[in-house]
């Protein structure tokens, strides 16, 4: 026997009975012939599919009594159904064990199960037709792939609903896809389902394979995607400015005229310095001219080698200079000592610190040297 629209009327009308009397009641309605008492159940299977049905009206009506309503369905099955009731406790048993392991599941997520699992037996019962529905899905933990957390504080993503187990028509399994830039790439030796409403995404290193191209995972099945999970990737690196502090160092010049001895004649000094990049790190080089003032004109001339005065840290790229590149200074010796020439805050170079004439008759080529000490200085740099 069927269930018509009054017989539904009347079990919405018992709703407020609760969910055993409801389906107490509707499954009277259902079952009597011309009212209750009357007539009386002609065919146990006829009795089953009734039942169910009763049950299903309960769970679209009262989802928050899914297992209740179900568990009242299986003391009313006729007694000579136990195949049927058998199949019955098994969408009971995996719908718990579903809820039990995924405290988010609602309880219309719970309901819907219910029915599929319920309308599932009936076409068995009835020979009718049944579209298998795909798994069903209620949440993955975490909730997307950081790919700044994969490798350290991320390998693995646990995925809970419901159904996992269940073979598309053409008997195969979920599949587990990953989207590569364009590509689509099979990667289902990486998901594991232990159980029907578990499932896990391995990410480590024998696991799916990420890199910065990943964009998502997609479970399908029957060919079609189920539900997908977001990969982030790290925002690209920006530049940044930073303040530095170079090497200083020291030149000294080669004797070039002369008799090496400045002889308190000067000497009159002119100095410089330069940077440049050499692809790794910063480079210097510095150049002293100190010549004698009278006399034999002695002199020291030189210009040095380039030497590198910063290396930025691993990982980090230099961009761009943000200040000057070239100081230079000139003066006149007058003493023995060293003699400090300091430029200004915003100059490449601080101080030139030079020794020009020592009051020995060794200078040019031995004594004579200068000390480039440098300002802070400002680069833009990127991490790669």
């Amino acid at each position: 026997m069927n269930i018509n629209e009054g017989d539904l009327r009347s079990i919405r009308g018992a709703f407020r009975f609760g969910p055993a009397r409801l389906l107490l009641c509707g499954l009277a309605a259902a079952i009597a012939v011309g009212g209750c008492g009357v007539g009386g159940v002609t065919d146990s299977l006829d009795s089953a599919v009734n039942s169910i049905n009763v049950a299903i009206a309960s769970l679209n009506t009262d989802s928050a009594h899914w297992e209740e309503i179900v568990r009242g369905l299986e003391d009313q099955l006729p007694a000579a159904e136990n195949d049927v009731k058998a199949d019955v406790d098994e969408v009971l048993q995996r719908g718990i064990g579903a809820a039990t392991v995924s405290v988010i599941a609602t309880a219309d997520f719970m309901s819907n199960r219910m029915i599929q699992g319920l309308l599932k037996i009936k076409a068995q019962i009835t020979g009718q037709p049944y579209i298998q529905p795909p798994p069903a899905f209620i949440s993955f933990v975490p909730d997307k792939i950081d790919m700044a957390r994969v490798g350290t504080e991320l390998n693995s993503i646990t995925f809970y609903g419901y159904d996992f187990d269940v073979k598309d028509p053409a008997g195969a399994n979920m599949k587990l896809m990953l989207l590569q830039g364009t590509q689509m790439v099979d990667v289902t030796n990486a998901l594991a389902v232990p159980t029907h409403y578990q499932g896990v995404f391995n990410l480590g290193s024998n696991g799916v394979p990420l890199n910065n191209q990943s964009n998502q995972l997609i479970l399908t099945w029957n060919n079609l995607p189920i539900s997908t999970l977001p990969i982030i990737q790290p925002l690209p690196p920006q530049p940044r400015d930073i303040v530095i502090g170079m090497s200083s160092f020291n030149y000294t010049p080669p004797h070039t005229h002369g008799d090496a001895d400045f002889a308190g004649n000067g000497p009159a000094v002119h100095v410089a310095c330069d940077i440049a990049f050499d692809g790794v790190g910063i480079i210097a080089r510095a150049s002293m001219d100190a010549v004698e003032t009278e006399d034999d004109f002695t002199e020291a001339n030189g210009l040095s080698e380039w030497r590198q005065v910063y290396a930025p840290p691993p990982g980090v790229r230099i961009l761009a200079f943000l200040g000057p590149i070239h100081s230079e200074a000139s003066y006149v010796d007058t003493n023995h000592t060293l003699d400090s020439i300091c430029l200004s805050p915003a100059d490449l170079v601080k101080c030139f610190h030079c020794v020009g004439d020592t009051g020995s008759d060794n200078d040019a080529g031995t004594a004579t040297m200068v000390n480039v000490e440098f300002n802070e200085y400002h680069i833009r740099v990127i991490d790669q």
